[in-house]
């Protein structure tokens, strides 16, 4: 999960997050990715903030990643609301102990689904391999096909 220190609008938080998966990219050999949009719910001083749940292929060493985290966000001048604070919930990593890839899905499916906040961004992304698999999904089954054929193409 990817939080953030202070206030953000909607476009500068995805603008943070791009910065981040593009150096984790540059780093990272084969790096995969999937995020989805969520709003705080349970974070009083910032109710309603936008934050990000993202599942990896990829394992990260918390403080590290952590740390680079927090760094992005002030780079793009996101401060920590006080000269003090010390965000210790900024950056959670959660291993999913699981064979079957469904349990993925249904993990990021929660969080797209209980979410009818609107938002000025977009609300999910994925790396071009997970986008390759979806769109496999459909074509290999000849969903475009019968799409086509059904409206005269």
């Amino acid at each position: 999960m990817f939080t953030f220190t202070n206030e953000v609008t909607d476009e500068l938080a995805v603008v943070v997050l791009r910065k981040f998966i593009d150096n984790i990219k540059k780093r990272s050999k084969n790096f995969q990715y999937l995020w989805v949009a969520e709003r705080q719910a349970e974070n009083k001083t910032f109710s309603g903030n936008i934050h990000f749940h993202m599942v990896t292929n990829k394992y990260w060493d918390i403080q590290k990643t952590w740390g680079y985290w927090l760094e992005v966000q002030k780079k793009s001048g996101i401060l920590p609301r006080e000269e003090s604070f010390k965000a210790s919930s900024a950056f959670d990593v959660k291993k999913i102990n699981t064979s079957n890839p469904k349990q993925v899905g249904v993990y990021l499916t929660k969080y797209v689904t209980k979410n009818k906040a609107a938002f000025k961004c977009q609300v999910w992304n994925c790396s071009k391999s997970i986008s390759a698999l979806y769109t496999d999904f459909y074509t290999k089954f000849g969903f475009l096909d019968a799409k086509a054929q059904r409206r005269g193409d």
